[in-house]
């Protein structure tokens, strides 16, 4: 026999610790009880087959009272299903607080957006409204014109008045 096939024979042949666990959960299997459970706990949880269950070492173990445990094993045992509960809560806050965050987010671009609409929208309906009264540029007709601003022609025409006697009032 060469190395390949003492290596394919090995492989196929049951170590004696297989041995032993196959036997004993041959001897487990037998027990009515066991049986009962397993069928009771198929309705529970389809999916479940003791057969399959018994290859996992861990699960023959603690089935058979030979497993040993530390300490947080033993926690993770008793508690597993608030542990669970404890990571699903953590997990729903997470996303409560993300979806928060987006949809604050969203109300803040959208506030933004609405405001801005409107203030853009009040300086047109401004632009287009005809001036009213008391707020054009220029606030009335003056009658008499700014002595600064008065032409040479204007002084000479306003000294010969006041030469003539009148008096003069700006």
């Amino acid at each position: 026999m060469d190395t390949l096939e003492h290596e394919a024979v090995a492989c196929e042949t049951p170590t004696v610790e297989e041995q032993e666990a196959t036997g004993s959960a041959a001897e487990i299997l037998d027990n009515g009880q066991i049986i009962h459970e397993a069928t009771a706990l198929r309705e529970i949880y389809p999916e479940f087959d003791l057969e399959e269950q018994m290859q996992n070492p861990l699960f023959r173990g603690l089935l058979k009272g030979e497993i040993s445990l530390n300490l947080r094993q033993i926690y993770e045992l008793c508690h597993g299903g608030e542990i669970a509960k404890q990571k699903v809560e953590a997990a729903v806050a997470e996303a409560v607080r993300d979806a928060v965050d987006r949809a604050v987010s969203d109300a803040v671009v959208k506030a933004v957006t609405e405001t801005e609409a409107r203030v853009l929208s009040g300086i047109r309906a401004r632009g287009q409204r005809p001036r009213e009264s008391g707020l054009h540029a220029a606030q009335g007709v003056r009658t008499h014109p700014a002595v600064g601003r008065l032409t040479k022609a204007d002084r000479e025409k306003l000294a010969r008045r006041a030469f003539r006697g009148e008096t003069i009032q700006f």
